[in-house]
This record gives C-alpha cells, structure tokens and sequence, in this order.
C-alpha cells in the first residue's frame, strides 16, 4: 500500500510538473513581447509580389478581399492577385474576376495547400518575386501589400503579419478568440520575434520569398500546411519574421460546434506534423545548440495556453482545500497561476485593446473547455474541412 500511495505522489507531482513548467516557459518568455517594435516604412515599390487566396464555396465574402486587392496602395504593374476558385460549387470565380485574376480547380484533393501548389505549378514564381497568401473572408487596408514588400525589402526571407479578428462582437466565442489571438500575437509572436527566433505562420497573412518556398519544396496538402511549412523554412535556416503593425482581418467561427471542428483540424495537423518533424528539430536543436528550433520543438508538445491556465486554476483550489493530498503548496501555485492569467491582460492594454474587450476577459474558459471535444474530434478529422464564413 505504501509502494502504491508513493507511485501515485511521482505521478502527481509529475502531471504537476508537465502543467507549470510549459506554464512557466511561455510566461517567460512573453516578457520579451513587451516592447513594441517602430513600424515599418510602406515600400514605393521595388518587389514583385504574387498574391494567392484559395476559395472553397466562398461567394458570400470573396468580393471584399478581392477588392481589397485590388484597391491597394502599390503599383500595379508589380502586384499579381489571383483567387484559386478550388472545386467551387457556387460562384465564388464569377465575383472575384471582377476584381482580380482567377483560376478554376475542378478536382484534387481538398485544402489551402493543394490548391495553392496547384496554381503555382501551372504559373511558377519568378526568381525575384514574393507570394503572400490571405483567405477568402480576409480583409486588408490599402498600405498591407508595400507594408510586406518593405519587410522583404529589409533582407526577411518569411514573415507573418499581426492577425486581427473580423467579428469579435459575433459571440462569446468569437470574443473568445479575439482575446486569444490579440494576447498572443504580443505574448508569443513579437515576443519569439524580438528574441530573434521565428514566429508562427499563421495560415493567412504569410509571405514568403521564391526562393526561401523552393528550397523547403513548396506547399503541402497537410491540414495544416502552415505549420509544416514553418517548420521546413526553420530547418532550412529561414526565420520567420513578425510584423506587429501590419494587419489583416480574420473572421472566426461564431458557434462552438464550427470552432470545435475547426480546431480539431488544427490539433490531429499538429500531430501530423509532430510525428514527421519533431525528433528532427529536437536533434537539429541540440546538435547545432540552436535555442530557436528547440522553442519550435517546445511548441509542437505544449498544451495550449488558455487550457493550461484553467488547469492551473484547478491545481491552485485543490492545493488550499486538501493540502495533505501531495499538491505542491498552494501558495507557490497560486502565485504563477496569477501571473499566466494576469500577463495576457498587460499585453492586451499595451496594444490598447478596449475595455469591452477587457471586462470579457473570462471567455477565454471556452476556448479551455473545448480541449476535450477537439481532441476527440480530432481523432475522426481524415481530411480537409471547410469553416464555414458569412461575412463579419
């Protein structure tokens, strides 16, 4: 009985363990989100950029990036804006050519990857030119594309843009995600980017050089493409670079059950990716004692952070109610469990975030509570799924 009762304290100081040291890690390291970098000069126009947004079904919201594409800041005889109307059963394709080119998929498999790849097949990048790809329900201001061009004239190789949300006022879930995704864009991307290490492509908003894209072998079909790719360019010695002034508006799911399906694609691409790339860049990390590629192998594990807050929460409680049950003190707990709730809030007023916004701060348990659904969802995602958009 002693044996078993000490087998079950290791236990629990190691689930422990496995919440407060990546809850520890992200606090520390968000620190270095905290200046806030100048924001870059608009190039004239000196690059070459190729714009790509891939459209499934995409009628109700195409014509708003489409004419943002077209009415942007840059000149035009350097800017090349395409919609990959991809398997379309609408008329997404007949919207979008008012503004912009576009090309028709008629079959291959589903996902941003596979039709991006698709396009560039038939029409290459050239070997000075830059692709940034946005999704259909994006919107953008008419400073986003010589916003990028200047960064990629400054000598970057990847960059993702700051990644705003569209319809935060949709629903508590939206307002949710909103918090999420402003928190972390100061907490976890400037942050890896003032330190020097990269930052996460975020799906949309990204661009990358020709030849940093061909080295890493192009877009994947993966259901999370952007992942696998930041993890390629950074194995390849291309950091990814954050540019915190320049937006590009996102809408979110409004219901949980969309936002659930959602992140189950992301969750079963991470493992994907994971399991293809992780003893990789943990062996690349230590041979070559490369501190970013360790953070990106850090990454991959981590739970995320709005579920490792509630656990701590949970932890703290338990620690004060039975402190004879082998819970670290209830004190120590509670101190970081403060500080992991209480940094995302620093950030979020330092970007000045309005106060509507902040008073709604305890949404973010939503995004917690749906770990369970996503990971078991998660496990039935066998392919690439549309999210659904109607326009914020």
């Amino acid at each position: 009985m002693a044996t078993l009762r000490g087998m079950l304290r290791v236990l629990l100081w190691f689930g422990q363990f496995l919440v407060v040291a990546p809850s520890v890690y992200e606090s520390v390291i968000s620190l270095w989100g905290l200046r806030t970098p100048p924001p870059i000069a608009p190039s004239p126009g000196r690059t070459l950029v190729r714009v790509i947004v891939a459209a499934h079904d995409e009628e109700a919201v195409i014509e708003g990036i489409a004419g943002d594409l077209a009415g942007q800041d840059y000149p035009p005889e350097l800017l090349d804006s395409w919609v990959v109307a991809d398997r379309c059963t609408d008329d997404t394709a007949v919207k979008a050519s008012s503004f912009v080119h576009t090309a028709e998929r008629f079959d291959g498999g589903g996902g941003k990857g596979g039709a991006i790849a698709w396009l560039l097949a038939d029409r290459p990048l050239g070997d000075d030119e830059v692709l940034v790809v946005l999704d259909a329900d994006n919107r953008i201001d008419p400073q986003f594309i010589s916003s990028v061009a200047a960064a990629f004239e400054d000598g970057h190789h990847a960059i993702q843009t700051y990644l705003d949300v569209a319809n935060p006022d949709s629903s508590p879930v939206t307002t949710a995600s909103a918090l999420t995704y402003w928190a972390s864009n100061r907490s976890v991307q400037l942050a890896r980017s003032n330190l020097g290490w990269s930052c996460d492509l975020g799906g949309t908003g990204m661009a990358i050089t020709s030849h940093a894209l061909a080295a890493v072998g192009g877009f994947t079909d993966e259901l999370t493409e952007d992942l696998s790719l930041n993890i390629r360019l950074n194995l390849a010695g291309y950091r990814t670079h954050w540019l915190h002034h320049t937006r590009v508006n996102d809408e979110k799911p409004v219901d949980a059950n969309t936002a659930v399906h959602q992140r189950a694609r992301w969750a079963r691409g991470k493992s994907d990716v994971r399991r293809a790339y992780g003893p990789i860049l943990l062996r690349r990390a230590i041979g070559d004692r490369q501190p970013a590629l360790f953070d990106l192998w850090i990454r991959l594990y981590n739970p995320g952070r709005s579920l490792l807050a509630l656990l701590l929460v949970v932890l703290t409680v338990l620690a004060f109610v039975s402190p004879d049950s082998g819970l670290w003190s209830g004190w120590l707990l509670g101190m970081i469990t403060i500080v992991v709730l209480a940094l995302p809030l620093v950030f979020l007023v330092i970007d000045r975030v309005p106060t509507r916004y902040l008073i709604r701060y305890p949404y973010v348990v939503v995004i917690a509570l749906m770990w369970v659904p996503v990971r078991v969802a998660g496990r039935f995602v066998g392919s690439w799924r549309r999210t659904p958009h109607g326009g914020a």
